[in-house]
């Protein structure tokens, strides 16, 4: 590698062209000799040290030679070369029309950022974040979702800037005390740009959080808290926001450590093992014990989480302090982000319900294995292996496919592992209590919920039927009889004009799950609701148990309608009921359903 590299450094060499190509070409063979590792790191310094020189002064080139030397140098944790480089680089920037070298500023403030984060400069570190992240918001609209090298831009750009300015403002606000509030309101936002920008690369589309209307309340209800979990290498920052203000602690928990314990107690209840409590109790101590004594004094009663990464596979629910679960203590929901979120207080009129379920399936059984993305869903189904731990025996809602079937067998077996057995009862359950139209089985074709879709002005809307959300919006499927609902094509059915004046207050999902250890996976289910513009969704993070989930689905709708109460409020009620019958009280039975969005 080192000798081809070198080869074409002579042939540019001896080609005889202009400064300026001669500079680009350098540029690109340093780039080239920096990833071939130490032993073409001498080649690497020559080639864009040279570039740099060649190169017209404020030109774009120049920037570029120069941050591509400031990347080496930091590389070489040479901070002082580094940041005096990128300081040129900027200069050079500055000569430019500013939409010609906006995504090179960002690159290079950030660079400014983590250099003088790492000298203890931490004002100068806040103040580059903030360009950077300022210049980033800038260029969202016309930012592509994936780069040109196979990252999201997610990845690559608005989640590591956003989190290293929550990251310096919390430093600041250490220094400062008197303007500690203001520097956590400023770190709760960043949150928020991290959970946009996440959920709009799940989906694929910028535009896509843009349909929530109703936004952040200017005070959160009395007796309510919002709890954003940060975490980062070496603790884990918890801001806990009340109508009072929002209020800061630290757990000095590596946040590899809240990762691991996270997705091991997921995988654990998903299994329905029986050696969850040490992972639930380390959880509670983490993220809900510093804030505990807080939430009593201010008679806090219902939790919203904003999770990240990991924790979106854990029901917060589930976490125990040693005598019991959270979900004893308070009643929990969770938002992808509170800015996407539509927080209005329910509809006063339009009690009506759509309720879809199928116990058995027709010709979508087809279509899964004959299209791609069907092939991948069967694969996924397939691959449940039923019960284990205290649910072997059970009927969950997760499909057993038989070993070695091909050809129709291969479908026959499909259909008859797909089958919801409780899902007609469901629906008559759920139906009788929700005025409106049910459909079930061949009545719940694609056609026809599209038709009772547009017929009807729905407050709810419940689908009892198999899905999967996985790591994309691509991923993603909502069974009918006859067909796949995709999360595009659920927006399309729910784009009705009743709709948009009307918004459904809670989109159902009870037989769906997310794709296992995926922590964006959980993000479908979020999808779905702002595809179908529903203020908020219930759905599950694993295979339901089929008696447990008809049980809860009824007490559920039996405390929204008949007792009033909120939905956070109501599934809480159906998950302690579920708690206090023996045969359920594991978490496998209750936890899985988790509500998300607006939880009034």
């Amino acid at each position: 590698c080192l000798a081809r590299l070198a080869s074409m450094r002579a042939r540019i060499d001896a080609a005889g062209l202009a400064p300026a190509q001669r500079a680009a070409l350098l540029l690109n063979l340093g780039h080239q000799a920096a990833q071939a590792g130490t032993p073409a790191l001498a080649l690497a310094y020559g080639s864009l040290a040279q570039a740099r020189d060649l190169a017209v002064d404020g030109s774009r080139l120049k920037a570029e030679a120069l941050d591509a030397l400031a990347q080496l140098y930091e590389g070489q944790r040479q901070g002082d070369a580094a940041q005096a480089l990128t300081q040129a680089a900027l200069e050079h920037a500055g000569r430019q029309p500013p939409g010609a070298v906006a995504d090179l500023v960002v690159a290079l403030e950030w660079r400014l950022a983590r250099l003088s984060q790492a000298q203890g400069r931490v004002a100068a570190a806040l103040a580059a974040y903030q360009r950077a992240a300022d210049q980033l918001e800038r260029l969202r609209p016309d930012m592509p979702i994936e780069l040109d090298d196979g990252r999201t831009s997610f990845r690559a750009l608005f989640e590591p800037i956003y989190l290293g300015l929550a990251d310096a403002l919390l430093q600041a606000a250490d220094g400062a005390p008197a303007a500690a509030g203001d520097y956590l309101r400023r770190a709760r936002d960043a949150a928020e740009l991290i959970k946009q920008s996440e959920l709009q690369d799940y989906l694929g589309d910028r535009c896509a959080t843009d349909s929530v209307k109703g936004g952040s309340p200017t005070v959160i209800p009395a007796g309510t808290a919002v709890l954003y979990p940060l975490i980062f290498p070496g603790r884990t920052e918890l801001l806990l926001e009340t109508a009072g203000g929002i209020t800061r602690y630290t757990s000095k928990v590596d946040g590899a450590d809240v990762r691991a314990t996270a997705t091991a107690f997921a995988r654990a209840l998903r299994n329905g093992d029986s050696g969850y409590q040490a992972a639930a109790r380390s959880l509670y101590d983490w993220l809900l014990r510093p804030i505990d004594a807080a939430a009593a004094a201010g008679h806090i009663d219902t939790l919203v989480v904003v999770p990240d990464g990991a924790l979106r596979l854990v029901p917060i629910g589930a976490l125990h302090d040693g005598s019991r679960f959270a979900i004893e203590r308070y009643a929990i929901s969770t938002v992808t982000g509170l800015s996407m979120t539509n927080t209005g207080a329910p509809a006063a009129a339009g009690d009506a319900s759509l309720v879809a379920g199928a116990a058995q399936f027709g010709g979508v059984v087809d279509k899964l294995m004959l299209t791609a993305p069907g092939k991948r869903l069967a694969r996924d189904l397939a691959r449940n292996v039923g019960g284990s731990g205290v649910a072997q025996g059970r009927m969950l809602r997760a499909p057993v496919m038989p070993a070695g079937a091909s050809g129709e067998r291969l479908v026959q077996d499909m259909r008859a592992a797909l089958a919801l057995p409780g899902v007609e009862r469901e629906v008559a359950a759920v139906g009788a209590l929700l005025p409106g139209v049910a459909l079930l089985d061949e009545r719940f074709s694609v056609s026809a919920f599209s038709q009772a879709a547009g017929s009807g002005d729905y407050s709810i809307v419940h689908v009892a039927s198999h899905g999967i959300f996985g790591g994309s919006a691509d991923a993603s499927f909502v069974l009918a009889y006859d067909d796949l609902l995709t999360l595009d094509r659920l927006q399309t059915l729910l784009s009705g004009e009743q709709f948009r004046r009307h918004p459904i207050e809670l989109l159902t999902l009870s037989a769906c799950e997310t794709a296992e250890g995926n922590d964006r996976a959980p993000l479908g289910i979020s999808g779905a609701a702002i595809k179908a513009r529903a203020k908020s969704v219930l759905g599950t993070l694993w295979p339901v148990d089929d008696e447990a989930a008809v049980q809860l689905m009824q007490q559920f709708y039996r405390g929204l309608k008949q007792r009033r109460l909120s939905k956070t409020q109501a599934l809480r009620q159906a998950q302690l009921d579920l708690i206090r019958t023996a045969e359920y009280a594991h978490p496998l039975y209750w936890a899985p359903f988790s509500l998300i969005g607006n939880w009034l």
